[in-house]
């Protein structure tokens, strides 16, 4: 679930080199998951790479 404030962390606790993406879906329905009418279009606003 996403928060009130719109930001989705993501954090990773160890380096995982072979890591190329990370995904985030969003809408209707994931991975076969049926989330609600409630969910709409998802938008990406911003990434921020912390290292």
């Amino acid at each position: 679930m996403v928060p009130d404030n719109g930001i989705l962390t993501v954090t990773l606790e160890r380096d995982h080199p072979d890591v190329q993406q990370i995904s985030v879906h969003g809408g209707k329905e994931a991975w076969n998951y049926r989330l609600g009418d409630n969910n709409g279009k998802v938008r990406l606003i911003s990434v921020n790479r912390v290292k």
